[in-house]
Protein backbone atom coordinates (compact mmCIF):
# COMPACT_ATOMS: atom_id res chain seq x y z
CA UNK A 1 0.00 0.00 0.00
CA UNK A 2 1.34 3.54 -1.24
CA UNK A 3 1.56 6.68 1.07
CA UNK A 4 2.12 9.89 -0.18
CA UNK A 5 4.24 12.70 1.95
CA UNK A 6 3.82 16.11 0.45
CA UNK A 7 7.19 18.03 2.04
CA UNK A 8 5.44 21.47 0.73
CA UNK A 9 2.27 21.19 2.87
CA UNK A 10 3.54 18.54 5.12
CA UNK A 11 0.55 16.62 4.59
CA UNK A 12 -0.16 12.28 4.43
CA UNK A 13 -2.23 11.19 1.84
CA UNK A 14 -3.27 7.58 2.47
CA UNK A 15 -5.71 5.44 0.25
CA UNK A 16 -9.28 5.90 0.37
CA UNK A 17 -9.43 2.36 2.00
CA UNK A 18 -6.13 2.80 4.14
CA UNK A 19 -8.05 2.51 6.98
CA UNK A 20 -10.15 -0.72 6.04
CA UNK A 21 -7.24 -2.39 5.37
CA UNK A 22 -5.38 -1.83 8.83
CA UNK A 23 -8.86 -2.84 10.10
CA UNK A 24 -8.56 -6.15 8.32
CA UNK A 25 -5.09 -6.86 9.47
CA UNK A 26 -5.08 -6.08 12.74
CA UNK A 27 -8.58 -8.54 12.99
CA UNK A 28 -5.77 -11.27 11.82
CA UNK A 29 -3.49 -10.53 14.09
CA UNK A 30 -5.97 -10.46 16.93
CA UNK A 31 -7.33 -13.70 16.11
CA UNK A 32 -3.53 -15.02 16.36
CA UNK A 33 -3.10 -13.47 19.39
CA UNK A 34 -1.25 -10.45 18.94
CA UNK A 35 -1.44 -6.89 19.52
CA UNK A 36 -3.78 -4.54 16.68
CA UNK A 37 -1.27 -1.47 15.66
CA UNK A 38 -2.98 1.90 15.44
CA UNK A 39 -2.82 3.10 11.57
CA UNK A 40 -0.88 6.25 12.56
CA UNK A 41 1.55 3.68 14.45
CA UNK A 42 1.96 1.62 11.25
CA UNK A 43 2.83 5.09 8.80
CA UNK A 44 5.23 6.16 11.75
CA UNK A 45 6.95 2.37 12.03
CA UNK A 46 7.12 2.85 7.51
CA UNK A 47 8.76 5.64 7.62
CA UNK A 48 10.94 5.22 10.85
CA UNK A 49 12.06 1.50 8.40
CA UNK A 50 12.95 3.95 5.14
CA UNK A 51 14.81 6.28 7.12
CA UNK A 52 17.36 4.07 8.82
CA UNK A 53 18.70 2.87 5.80
CA UNK A 54 18.12 5.01 2.97
CA UNK A 55 20.51 3.63 0.49
CA UNK A 56 18.06 0.81 0.29
CA UNK A 57 15.20 2.71 0.93
CA UNK A 58 14.63 5.73 -0.70
CA UNK A 59 14.10 5.56 -4.30
CA UNK A 60 13.56 8.03 -7.19
CA UNK A 61 10.21 7.63 -9.30
CA UNK A 62 10.76 7.08 -13.16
Amino acid sequence: MKITLDLETNEIVVPKNFFEKIDKENELITKHGGTAVKPVERIKKAFETAMSDTDKYLHTKK
